[in-house]
């Protein structure tokens, strides 16, 4: 009895530590945050507020990652695109595998759209019928998407503003507050208290990751001096984009001698939907319309919406850990199955727990990243002390 006590709490440890680092990641993803700028007087001279900052949220490859779909075919095609929801494309050539009903390999027969986050497969050679569709990211794949991160404008502890970033990469964050918002938020124009704060999400890290800078002001004394301020500002901005490395731009891509691109422009809509309308001459002169209806950036209204995205988040992310859950739960499965036997067999709790360890090592080398490291070296630290533990009881009895 002696034995199968130590098999089951050996066991035991090891599960909980596989649940611990399964349920997030321990180490967040860092993203850098550039110093807030604000501005005043955006669209005429009245107060209202417009605050620009950089956000770098430059994702590290992730592999081994998966989503999971009921998908309808017809005639073997999908009778409607899946949109993938785990993680966000990232490099130059997607690199993916999806497999339908568990069996039939159909990557050759899907692709992706301009987005790179949604599949549509055509001549798959299944049958009419719904499939269970699998689609694992093997690399190129970001561990950020931009709905990952929330971006805050605070006044003290008081969320004024929030919303999710544009995409990943570089790209520029903007808030924007009417006149009659600014003075409902009861912001003082120049405030020590006012800052910029950016979170990732909670729910991907044991301890997120968070940025925070107070306010730069530029107090322009009306809108053809906040005009000027801006077409200077937003040029240093986009040309410090392309000059950080971890952006990947050229020289030129956002910032030429006679303005800002067509590129730059959209980076900067992203933003603030209005900018075109705010500083028009500082873009060059195309046919370019990023927006055919601008639409003013959130503001307050925005917390509302972010707290709707946020529990959509929370149930996709709940359908991703039960499918990243599966390695694990399978190798302790089958490790405590080989433990189980070894000791019915050979009545040897050192094999039985050697043999499972072997187990947990196969799910490892098979699985990757799926099967976390602590479930092949805690056993084994284990072991090494169950053994110890052997020798000195042997030479006590002796």
């Amino acid at each position: 009895m002696m034995r199968w006590r130590v098999i089951v709490v050996l066991i035991t440890l090891s599960i909980l530590a596989a649940i611990v680092s399964t349920a997030h990641a321990a180490t967040p993803i860092t993203f850098a945050l550039g110093t807030p700028q604000a501005f005043r007087h955006v669209l005429d001279d009245s107060d209202d507020l417009l605050v620009l900052e950089v956000l770098k949220l430059t994702p590290i490859e992730k592999t081994g990652l998966s989503d999971t779909f009921s998908v309808d075919t017809t005639s073997g095609a999908f009778d409607d695109p899946v949109v993938l929801t785990n993680r966000v494309y990232w490099a130059s050539a997607p690199d993916y595998v999806v497999v339908a009903d568990g069996t039939d390999d159909i990557s050759d027969a899907c692709t992706f759209a301009a987005d790179n986050q949604t599949m549509d497969c055509t001549a798959t050679g299944l049958s009419d019928a719904t499939h269970s569709i699998v689609v694992t990211y093997r690399s190129g794949w970001g561990a950020y998407s931009g709905s990952d991160v929330l971006v805050r404008l605070l006044d003290g502890v008081t969320v004024i503003s929030e919303r999710t970033s544009p995409g990943v990469g570089c790209v520029l964050v903007g808030h924007y507050l009417s006149a009659a918002a600014f003075t409902a938020s009861g912001i003082t124009w120049g405030s020590g208290t006012v800052a910029v704060k950016a979170i990732a999400s909670p729910s991907l890290w044991d301890s997120p990751h968070t940025a925070s800078l107070a306010m730069t002001w530029n107090s322009d004394a009306d809108h053809t001096a906040f005009q000027t301020t801006m077409a200077n500002q937003l040029q240093l901005v986009l040309d410090s984009m392309e000059n950080s490395p971890e952006c990947g731009l050229s020289d030129g891509d956002y910032v030429q001698t006679t303005g800002i691109t067509d590129a730059g422009q959209t980076v900067a809509a992203a933003a603030f939907s209005l900018i075109g309308q705010a500083v028009p001459t500082v873009f060059q002169t195309s046919s370019y319309n990023p927006f055919t209806q601008p639409t003013p950036t959130p503001a307050l209204a925005a917390i509302a919406a972010a707290d709707a995205a946020a529990s959509s988040t929370l149930v996709r992310i709940s359908t991703r850990a039960i499918s990243e859950a599966f390695p694990v739960g399978l190798t302790l499965t089958l490790a405590l199955v080989a433990a189980v036997v070894t000791q019915a067999k050979v009545k040897s709790t050192a094999l039985a727990f050697i043999f499972a360890w072997t187990v947990m090592l196969a799910g490892k080398l098979l699985f990757g990243e799926s099967v976390p490291t602590p479930i092949v070296f805690l056993p084994a630290a284990l072991l090494v002390a169950f053994g110890a533990w052997q020798l000195v009881k042997s030479l006590f009895e002796s």
